[in-house]
């Protein structure tokens, strides 16, 4: 794969994965974009994520880091592609994962990644409940452990492994 020229071959990159970086498979079937950070924000390390956008030919991701609700705030404004996953902001965080950012995306489904047992409280009952309108269809790694998904048509797979099946529908 490579990035904006970037020789991967080494363990270092030397370009700058600013927003509107790609990086691409060898054979053009997929591409991860960044969208943000797209300045440093004052505010701390969860408002300055990386935030990615997966696009294959079977399905588009969104994977936000810990941004809030701020930052999603200002991707909206250069505007957000309707997605099938939907990766939870900051763990299923109440400050992340905000009603206007889900209606944009439309996720078919929603994962959230955390702990059973965890002092945050995540994910939020606010941002569950926003999830649940948006999505429909939340699988949490606290129920569930590893989330796997490959292909295009999700489907749940023994050993709480999510598995999204290629099938050729031509």
């Amino acid at each position: 794969y490579e990035i904006c020229g970037c020789d991967w071959s080494s363990d270092v990159c030397s370009s700058d994965l600013s927003p509107k970086a790609a990086v691409k498979g060898r054979n053009g079937g997929w591409s991860m974009k960044c969208l943000a950070p797209g300045r440093q924000n004052p505010a701390g390390r969860n408002e300055n994520s990386l935030v990615l956008l997966y696009e294959s030919r079977e399905c588009t991701a969104f994977f936000g880091g810990d941004i809030g609700t701020a930052e999603e705030a200002l991707l909206l404004e250069q505007g957000l592609p309707e997605v099938d996953i939907y990766k939870a902001s900051h763990h299923g965080s109440d400050t992340s994962n905000g009603k206007e950012a889900l209606k944009a995306l439309q996720p078919e489904i929603a994962v959230i990644s955390c702990s059973l047992k965890n002092s945050y409280g995540h994910p939020g009952r606010g941002a569950l409940k926003r999830l649940r309108e948006a999505s429909g269809r939340i699988y949490e790694t606290r129920y569930l452990g590893q989330i796997k998904i490959t292909g295009v048509h999700l489907e749940e797979e023994v050993g709480s492994v999510l598995k999204y099946r290629y099938e050729d529908d031509r």
